[in-house]
């Protein structure tokens, strides 16, 4: 057998808190269309079962256009068959009452389904902690086991995530789990493995680097591969300007960092460093070239300015009595940075990009 685990495609997501209009309305298609694909790539490549781990929706409150895109295309597809728990985001009642008959939508207790001596076994709750004392799962069989949530060492009184500890020693071969946005893996015991597919696509920088899913072949065993499948792969990139000064330094040095990247990709560039005052950083600037050339992109500044307290020490100017007052304010040393940087530029006649 061939299956597919796939995980927090949380479609309906806003996607509108960097974006303009057009682009959060095609990056949100884009969400909704990669379903699709993930479909024609299972049809492409003999797999007739896909793994689904919990937040196929971003909200409780789904869209009739999401909904419907994603049951026209289960219904349309009966040579496979969909197993999905339900995750964080989502509600139990989503699916409840359609009739798709290649869907299994997990309930709170855990269900198990077979093809011949492969076993999958799943369940939808905020937590498993507690079933998972009484799951008991056929050692002849090869077990996958489905759940959504934070994969925890130990399980806690607060009954919070899906323990290790209580997962060893029952006979899982592969745990297919989603919440965790990025591709990891790791031993359960000496049997089995669990693996965390990520996101099918990331939304937000935080979500950066290849995202995809999880190709498993079955038989004997479980093997598996993870597979880049996202339209677009956001980049955060972080760029030294420490020794620059000049504007077009600073271009350069970002246009050199963002080598190899294609312009279907969202780029985010983080500029650091400690710089001299006279720096020339304009990131309104700077991010317009960037958007120029990729379908999305931001410059953020997090560089601070390298003050030279002693040289300011003696100095009976405005800006020496504006630099000594905020370094000898309570302030956190990252406020004091962000404040001295927008006086520095206001004191210089520069505008500084916020």
């Amino acid at each position: 057998m061939r299956a597919i685990h796939c995980a927090d495609l949380h479609l309906d997501s806003a996607l509108n808190t960097n974006m303009d209009i057009e682009q959060s309305r095609r990056r949100r298609n884009e969400l909704l269309n990669n379903f699709d694909r993930l479909i024609d790539y299972a049809n492409e490549n003999g797999v007739n079962v896909i793994i689904i781990a919990g937040d196929m929706f971003d909200m409780t409150t789904t869209s009739a256009k999401a909904l419907d895109y994603v049951c026209d295309r289960i219904a349309h597809n009966g040579n496979i068959n969909f197993f999905y728990c339900m995750g964080n985001h989502e509600s139990a009642d989503t699916f409840l009452g359609l009739d798709l008959p290649n869907l299994v939508v997990f309930n709170d207790r855990f269900t198990t389904y077979k093809y011949d001596n492969i076993a999958i076994t799943g369940i939808s709750c905020a937590s498993c902690q507690q079933a998972l004392t009484q799951l008991e799962l056929d050692s002849n069989n090869i077990n996958i086991v489905v759940a959504h949530g934070q994969l925890r060492k130990y399980a806690s009184a607060q009954e919070d995530g899906i323990p290790l500890d209580l997962l060893r020693n029952k006979n899982i071969d592969y745990l297919a789990l989603g919440h965790e946005h990025s591709y990891s893996h790791g031993d359960i015991d000496s049997r089995g493995q669990w693996c965390y597919c990520g996101c099918l696509e990331g939304r937000g920088f935080d979500e950066s680097g290849d995202k995809g899913f999880v190709l498993l072949d079955i038989d004997r065993s479980v093997n598996y591969n993870f597979v880049p499948f996202a339209y677009r792969t956001l980049h955060r990139i972080y760029v030294d300007i420490s020794s620059l000064i000049k504007f077009t330094d600073i271009e350069n040095a970002i246009n050199k960092s963002l080598l190899g990247i294609s312009v279907n990709d969202m780029v985010e560039v983080i500029l650091t460093g400690e710089v001299d005052e006279n720096c020339q950083v304009d990131t309104t600037h700077l991010t317009q070239l960037v958007n120029d050339t990729f379908f999305f992109g931001r410059i953020k500044d997090c560089t601070s300015y390298a003050v030279n307290i002693a040289h300011y020490k003696d100095e009976i100017s405005l800006r020496g009595m504006f630099i000594k007052c905020v370094l000898g304010s309570q302030l956190d040393q990252r406020k004091k940075d962000e404040i001295i940087k927008l006086g520095l530029s206001a004191l210089s006649g520069r505008k500084e990009a916020l």
